[in-house]
């Protein structure tokens, strides 16, 4: 079973998602813990690290496999969320 660990400023990034969305994208993030790469998760190209749809919202992570860790950093809507990556 993977850690589950966000970064620091996830809480900001989330502030502006309603609240059923925010449900279900908290939802898929648990699912991560048994499963870190689903079949619907996406491998970045420009980055490293993964990422999940939540019908607008994207869930940008990365799984450290030696150590068991899924670290969540950014969360948003899917016209802005690849920005900075």
């Amino acid at each position: 079973m993977y850690e589950v660990i966000f970064d620091n400023k996830i809480d900001k990034e989330t502030r502006t998602i309603p609240k059923d969305q925010l449900k279900k994208i908290i939802e898929k993030i648990g699912n991560l813990s048994e499963n870190p790469i689903p079949a619907t998760s996406t491998k970045l190209v420009n980055a490293d690290g993964y990422r999940i749809r939540i019908g607008d919202y994207r869930v940008i992570y990365t799984v450290d496999e030696i150590n068991q860790i899924v670290c969540i950093y950014k969360i948003g809507h899917r016209r802005n969320v690849y920005n900075d990556i």
